[in-house]
Order: C-alpha cells, then sequence, then structure tokens
C-alpha cells in the first residue's frame, strides 16, 4: 500500500508501544512454510464491486471502470497466522520499521528478506488472478520494497478504553437526539484523513481479529460530495 514519505525510526522519536498481536508470537513459533495456493488461498467473491460510475465519476476516471469492491476472503486461516508469525519476528521489528505522518508504526521492506511466505502469497499468480479479476485489469505488484506494508495499531489498552467510552457517550447522545444534530457519531474521528494512494488500486489485508473493535469502515467520496462507506473486513 502507498503512503506518505517516511523517516526511519533513528531520525524520528520512536513511539513507545506494544503491537496488538504481540501475544501471538509467543503462541507460533516461526516455521519455513512455502506458500501452497491450493490450501493457502480460500476465495471467496465479494458480494459487490462498485464502478467509478456507481460512485459518480466517468468510467475513464482511473485505469479501470472498477472502483472498489466489498470485503472479501482472501487468504485461509492457517495463511493468516504464518503471516502473523513472520511480521513478528524480531529481527523484522528491529530493522524494518518506520513512522509517517499517517501512522505511529508500519512495517515494509520485510520481503522476500525475512517473510518468504507473504511475499510468495502475493506473487503467486493465483493470487494476481484473484485480484486482477476484481479490478477489472491485470495488476501486479509494483516493488518488493512495498509488497505486505504492514500498519500497526499503537494504543495502549488505557487509550483504547478511553476511545471506547467517549464512542459510547457519543452514540448515546446520538440516539438522544435522534440524529438531529447532524452527522452520525461514527464520522466524527477518521483514524485516516481523506487521502489518495500513489498506486491504482492497493489489496488491503486484515491480519487482526476484528470481533470487539469499532469502526473499520472506508469512506468513499463520490464524485457528487456523497459519502459512500464501505464495511471494514474481518481477519
Amino acid at each position: 500500500m502507498a503512503t506518505a514519505s517516511v523517516l526511519r525510526p533513528s531520525a524520528a522519536p520512536v513511539p513507545n508501544f506494544r503491537p496488538i498481536i504481540e501475544h501471538l508470537s509467543s503462541e507460533r513459533k516461526t516455521v519455513d512454510v512455502n506458500f501452497d495456493a491450493n490450501k493457502h488461498l480460500a476465495f471467496r467473491p465479494p458480494p459487490q464491486i462498485f464502478s467509478m460510475k456507481d460512485l459518480g465519476f466517468p468510467d475513464n476516471t482511473g485505469v479501470s471502470p472498477v472502483a472498489v469492491s466489498q470485503p472479501f476472503q482472501l487468504f485461509s486461516t492457517e495463511a493468516i497466522e504464518q503471516m502473523r508469525a513472520e511480521i513478528l519476528k524480531p529481527e523484522v521489528l528491529e530493522t524494518c520499521k518506520y513512522q509517517s505522518n499517517i501512522a505511529a508504526c508500519q512495517l515494509r521492506g520485510y520481503s522476500p528478506k525475512y517473510a518468504p511466505f507473504i511475499y510468495d502469497a502475493w506473487q503467486h499468480p493465483d493470487t494476481l488472478s484473484i485480484i486482477s479479476k476484481i479490478a477489472g485489469v491485470d495488476l501486479i505488484p509494483e516493488m518488493n520494497f512495498e509488497i505486505g506494508h504492514i500498519n500497526f495499531s499503537v494504543k495502549s489498552e488505557k487509550e483504547t478504553q478511553q476511545e471506547l467510552d467517549a464512542i459510547d457517550r457519543e452514540r448515546r447522545s446520538f440516539a438522544d437526539d435522534e440524529g438531529i444534530a447532524g452527522c452520525p457519531w461514527e464520522d466524527d474521528k477518521p483514524v485516516v484523513g481523506w487521502h489518495t494512494d500513489s498506486y491504482p488500486f492497493v489489496c488491503v489485508l486484515m491480519l487482526s481479529d476484528c470481533t470487539n473493535m469499532v469502526g473499520g469502515e472506508t469512506a468513499l467520496q463520490t464524485g457528487a460530495g456523497d459519502i459512500l462507506k464501505v464495511r471494514g473486513p474481518q481477519m
């Protein structure tokens, strides 16, 4: 996934955090596993694909008439566990950690050296065929450095609870005035501001269990200026 300009942690203060999936490193040891499309792909087509025209833009706005799809299952649980194990290697967290003006912690440039499974998963012809069919145009990864780009949540348990409490208050307040005040409470605090990715297409893969998470939708601005939300993906 494309991001804004980045700084190495050595050039900027490193946030004091613990990745929210850190516990996995003690549950599953990294072993050499080869990517097997027959076993590790578990594709289920997206329930809906939106065209540029659906969003109020001309069909020739981008490289394909397709704009975005609803979330869909791509990899098996075993594949996701292997990916999580690879990115949580100490050497990955120590040497491939970056931060930017839109994310406090990102991992980039770790494949294929530290994460051959992830590299092979995204480079496999069957994976690319699935993504290309959904996008309506043949796609390949642009550069190794950004294959499997990771964004970490870096909030402490205290910060998380404070935000959940604030969300609950906003939810109750919105319910009490029956929405008369205007926009729903979910619209008030976007995680990432309005932006356009540098690449024509990105495939966002959720590596976390979203069972008790709040939010996660992607907001799209249509050609008419309306806001369309695409629901957040599951693991």
